[in-house]
């Protein structure tokens, strides 16, 4: 009967620990996700067990994919940063057209994308913030409006204070709209 109960008793704070695991984690790595966004559970399937990618959906179907790199200094997220900002860039610049021939034709997809991007330096860190279109797979740069079926923000935020890098990407099915107007992680502790 006592062993019953305690099970019994422990159900509720087991559920309670599971559905704010995110929170837990943004906290423990000294961050906060801005109110608006929901209760964002697990979600299991695109990672490997052990993947430093974590992935969490919420009741608007949204599915936030998160990774920290903690530990580390200002000039060295700067430099990741840069490179992700470059990455991301280098998918929409002009490029030659696949085909080899007299004729020379550039393509670039950044119009048809509708590409946004924002740097802030803050106090405490720094926020690079892409709004930007992705495929089923979660990729970006397609240039296909049939392939690209998810709106997505793309945040790079430091925080000097607990020397952590977080990156994180939020995606919807196009159609619908994000639960808040902005994608902010703000740095806590």
């Amino acid at each position: 009967m006592t062993t019953a109960f305690l099970v019994l008793a422990m159900l509720p704070s087991c559920q309670f620990f599971k559905t704010n695991e995110l929170n837990a984690n943004l906290e423990k790595n000294g961050f906060r996700l801005e109110k608006g966004w929901g209760e964002f559970k697990p979600f299991q399937g695109l990672e490997a067990d052990n993947s430093q990618v974590k992935t969490y959906k919420n009741a608007n179907d949204e599915l936030l994919r998160i990774v920290f790199f903690p530990e580390m200094g200002p000039e060295d997220a700067f430099q990741l940063a840069k490179n992700r900002s470059l990455a991301v860039s280098s998918l929409f610049s002009a490029k030659d057209a696949p085909y080899l021939g007299q004729i020379s034709v550039t393509e670039s997809c950044l119009s048809k994308n509708k590409v946004t991007s924002s740097i802030e330096n803050k106090d405490d860190g720094f926020s690079l913030l892409y709004s930007l279109m992705a495929t089923s797979n979660f990729v970006y740069g397609s240039c296909s409006e049939k392939e690209d079926i998810f709106q997505s923000y793309y945040l790079i935020r430091y925080c000097q204070k607990s020397r952590t890098l977080v990156e994180a990407k939020i995606f919807v099915d196009r159609k619908k709209n994000f639960s808040a107007p902005n994608f902010s992680l703000e740095c806590v502790n």
